[in-house]
């Protein structure tokens, strides 16, 4: 007995003398963002537990961590990995707080998200210049030196639109020559690389900007991946690897609308009155933040990426569902309600909750107590019981991030139904459906329905996309005829209005101030028709096909003239009327 005593005795005196200099969270070491993985090394050999900080959640925490801080970058990102470890299973948490010695807020926990049983978590929704603790620690009792490092864009580049371009190392040496080649316009090329396991940047592009992308070989493409995504984490453009293909590979044409519109965002959930089966899923968490500290809940890693769905009930009962996924892995939900009317991003916690790390089935089942759970839970948290008109907001998030589908499937008890509804009908006007060139056009959404969300396509204006109602000073700088598109979303689900030609932009030349009428076009029944009143004397017109070629031209006394298309293929095309000057040039849509 006095033998452990003694030990016992050394143990503590260990822990006492030898402790790591950032055992608490105001020795933190500090973290510097970069393009690439650049290690610090850790120890969490003689830690002690954080005094005042509830354990994290994952990674079976038992009373030792050692914390690193960093400050967020402009972009918001950060990419923070294990990526070696004298221990082969370890565990990261990150917080949130104004500083070491006050409150730190769990944002998210992981165990095995990285390389083998390392974690990784990644981030593209932190606050520009806030301050972020990270508490490492191995996994249970297990104690070790690593290295850790953060990665992630600094800087935004100029242009219209910005893509994330993210290199990955799955044997973690960096790529030994091989490079990604980006060159803009058919201009010198830059050249990517990885000097470690990620390396990530950020690549501005103006609209019509064309884009390629050509990959150089190294000594172990074997390990090599690369993606380029739209905006910070957003939907993927492109993916190749391992053992990407050489030369070019790639060609994108900037069209400037990287929005992604869909049920990966509350504003855009999806009514379920009904069993539903969602084939595949939608790998990344949408265009815009729903999820933080305030309401996420039990799930500790946040807004991964997975399924947003409203739910109505027309009767009163109690509320059970099963979400099984199509291949074994992971899910996890959270239910927020009831709500009379739904706010995105929802506020407050849920109301039912499961992070569980178990893969399989999950949902909501009479047989368990609890209402939520983390990852050491089974999988089932309590049902619900649900009052006629109330509306509730349920997000199914796919944690393993494999992009796989799954199956809803519903258990109503004691006289629940869920209500189902009619879509919206999607209509619009415009302020004017004819102006000179640069002046604005107002924009009126007409949807009936009741609509709560709106995505308008305006193709060659000064806004490409707008998630306005009512969108205003919509102009075009060039001369033609230009579509609109809109599509009203409401809790039943969608409906797309496209008009073609809804503007046209009429070219400033001075002469139409002496004749308000001007020349009028129209095309039908296989007949271009040109009404140039307010001409004199001999006129000429050229047709021009998208690529610029002459596709038909001809010459004119009297004002008005009709021209046979013949076999002219239907698209787009540009016509230029001349009287001395040029009149007008418009863009005619030709459809037989």
């Amino acid at each position: 007995m006095r033998k452990c005593v003694f030990l016992s005795a050394l143990v503590l005196a260990s822990n006492t003398f030898s402790q790591p200099a950032n055992d608490e969270p105001c020795g933190a070491v500090e973290m510097v963002i970069g393009n690439t993985c650049v290690t610090i090394s850790g120890s969490d050999v003689n830690d002690t537990a954080t005094v005042g900080v509830p354990a994290p959640g994952c990674g079976d925490y038992q009373g030792h961590d050692v914390w690193f801080r960093l400050v967020a970058p402009l972009t918001g990102t950060a990419d923070i990995t294990m990526t070696e470890a004298s221990f082969n299973d370890g565990a990261m948490a990150l917080y949130s707080a104004d500083s070491c010695s006050g409150e730190l807020t769990l944002i998210e926990c992981d165990d095995d998200g990285g390389s083998g049983l390392l974690p990784r978590i990644f981030r593209n929704d932190l606050v520009a210049g806030h301050l972020y603790f990270i508490r490492a620690y191995g996994y249970g009792t297990t104690t070790g030196s690593f290295a850790i490092c953060v990665v992630g864009p600094t800087t935004l580049p100029e242009g219209d639109c910005v893509y994330q371009l993210e290199l990955f190392d799955s044997g973690g040496n960096g790529w030994e020559g091989a490079s990604v080649s980006l060159s803009v316009n058919g201009g010198a090329s830059i050249n990517y690389s990885c000097d470690a396991s990620y390396a990530t940047y950020l690549i501005g592009l103006d609209l019509g900007d064309v884009l390629t992308i050509n990959y150089t070989a190294g000594l172990s493409d074997s390990q090599n991946t690369y993606d380029l995504r739209f905006g910070i984490g957003g939907a993927v453009a492109f993916s190749d690897g391992p053992a990407p293909a050489q030369g070019l590979v790639y060609t994108l044409e900037n069209s400037c609308s990287p929005i992604l519109i869909g049920p990966v965002d509350c504003a855009y959930r999806l009514p379920i009155c009904a069993d539903t089966t969602f084939a595949q899923l939608i790998g990344n968490p949408g265009s815009f933040v729903d999820l933080d500290p305030t309401n996420q809940g039990c799930l500790g890693s946040g807004e991964r990426g997975g399924t947003w769905i409203e739910l109505d009930f027309a009767t009163s009962g109690a509320l059970g569902f099963t979400i099984d996924p199509n291949s074994v892995t992971d899910f996890d939900f959270a239910l927020w309600g009831p709500f009379s009317d739904i706010i995105c991003p929802v506020p407050g916690a849920p109301v039912r909750c499961s992070f569980a790390a178990v893969s399989g089935t999950t949902g909501l089942a009479p047989s368990v107590s609890d209402q939520f759970e983390g990852a050491a839970g089974d999988g089932y948290v309590d049902t619900l019981h649900v009052q006629e008109g109330e509306r509730y907001v349920l997000f199914i998030d796919n944690f393993s991030l494999n992009g796989t589908g799954f199956s809803l499937s519903f258990q109503l008890t004691n006289g629940a139904t869920l209500a189902c509804s009619a879509a919206p009908i999607a209509d619009l006007s415009a302020s004017s459906n004819e102006v000179p060139v640069n002046e604005p056009v107002n924009f009126t959404d007409l949807s009936t329905g009741s609509p709560f969300a709106w995505l308008w396509l305006f193709p060659g204006a000064n806004v490409n996309v707008s998630l306005e109602q009512d969108p205003n000073d919509i102009a075009y700088s060039l001369p033609g005829c230009y579509d609109v598109t809109l599509t009203s979303f409401n809790a039943s689900g969608d409906d797309t209005e496209s008009r073609s030609c809804e503007i046209t932009v009429l070219l400033n030349t001075g002469i139409d101030d002496q004749n308000e009428q001007g020349p009028r076009v129209s095309v039908s029944n296989g007949l271009l028709m040109i009404d140039a009143s307010g001409f004199r004397g001999r006129w000429n017109w050229t047709l021009t096909d998208a690529s610029g070629r002459e596709a038909m031209a001809g010459s004119a006394y009297a004002e008005q003239t009709t021209q046979r298309l013949a076999d002219l293929p239907n698209g787009v095309y540009a016509l230029s009327m001349f009287d001395n000057a040029v009149l007008r040039s418009i863009r005619l849509l030709i459809a037989k």
